[in-house]
């Protein structure tokens, strides 16, 4: 569906809007642009009666010549369905990222034809059931996107504030700040030994986000105890854009890891645990600090004001609640997910039954 939302106003010499002014009944395709999961194609109807409107750079019109010989609704929906059923894909080259549509290849594919009444009654048949299954879409999202914050309301009621009964401390002081070292590349070895991890293999291995094996290890003759960051340890990125990413990991098993990480030991009077979800409500992004090359320090994370109960027991019971509300909503959005793609899975065989005849 066509949104105006965000259109963008340009001053044109007439002569240039008069080659590019979109009419009622015209489809805009995308002919540049998409990513490796995206392919260019998409098509949109311009179902506008103001005059003042143009297609941009990266995309085109297609107006129907004779509308009596087909229907430019009907037009759009095989559009779409190439679009959908991969068409499009293959007639698309890659030039530095951008997908770039064969314009030629697209004008000489065959378009389905039959009677006038016979395409009206195919778009009637698929706008209605489209008009549901947006429905049923919408419906999915949300609740898609409520799943997702099962999880954040759960762990914000926890560190959010503070709660009666509890202590309050800084990170620095129930904790040890580490950073990663560099460590000589002729060191490195494919197999066996301590993993050496940097930023690309933080990639999560559970629900409790442990660190996926590097494919570089140090034989542990070649680092001192200090490089080593033990189990229980919370790891984030330090420098540069992976701060954006506001990625935290918990450390299952002992590792190493490069400069550009910093480890959160957790001392005796603190779950390690208990730090990791503590961590997982704290915004990274806005902690770092540097004008040009984003960096977190020792100094930004040590005052950080962390709420918990002094009892370990507790702790840890809190723990399972938060272990439960991250399984929980897990369940839920891959639940979600499956129906928003059934339903686009349903969109496209409606599309296909349509121009093979089993919809009429």
């Amino acid at each position: 569906m066509l949104s105006l939302d965000d259109v963008a106003e340009i001053e044109v010499e007439a002569r240039h809007l008069a080659k590019r002014e979109l009419r009622f009944g015209d489809i805009i395709i995308e002919k540049s642009g998409g990513g490796p999961k995206q392919p260019v194609g998409r098509v949109v109807k311009f179902e506008l009666d103001e005059k003042g409107y143009s297609f941009s750079n990266f995309t085109s019109a297609i107006r129907v010549n004779d509308p009596l010989v087909i229907d430019y609704s009907y037009l759009h929906h095989v559009l779409n369905w190439w679009y959908a059923s991969g068409v499009t894909e293959r007639i698309q080259s890659n030039s530095t990222g951008i997908r770039n549509l064969d314009f030629d290849a697209y004008k000489k594919l065959n378009v389905p034809l039959p009677p006038l009444a016979e395409q009206k009654q195919i778009v009637a048949v698929l706008d209605e059931a489209f008009e549901g299954l947006s429905r049923a879409r919408a419906n999915a999202e949300a609740n898609l996107i409520d799943a997702k914050e099962l999880f954040n309301t759960t762990l914000g009621s926890v560190f959010s504030s503070s709660h009666s009964g509890w202590a309050t401390s800084t990170i620095g002081s129930l904790c040890t700040l580490r950073s990663g070292t560099t460590v000589p590349k002729e060191l490195e070895r494919s197999d066996k030994g301590i993993p050496y991890v940097k930023v690309g293999d933080m990639n999560l291995q559970s629900n409790i986000g442990g660190v996926v094996t590097s494919s570089r290890f140090l034989r542990r003759s070649d680092v001192s105890a200090r490089q080593i960051f033990p189990p229980g340890t919370t790891i984030f990125p330090k420098r540069g854009g992976a701060i954006l990413t506001n990625k935290k990991r918990l450390v299952l098993k002992e590792i190493c890891a490069d400069l550009n990480v910093m480890g959160v030991i957790p001392g005796t009077k603190i779950d390690p645990e208990f730090v990791y979800f503590y961590f997982l409500s704290v915004d990274m992004r806005k902690i770092g600090s540097g004008a040009s090359i984003p960096q977190i320090n020792n100094y930004d994370v040590e005052p950080l004001p962390i709420c918990y109960p002094e009892d370990l027991g507790k702790q840890q019971d809190i723990v399972a609640k938060l272990k439960e509300a991250l399984t929980n909503s897990g369940v839920l959005s891959a639940t979600y997910s499956a129906k928003v793609e059934s339903l686009e899975v349903l969109r496209q065989s409606l599309l296909q039954k349509a121009f093979s005849g089993e919809l009429t």
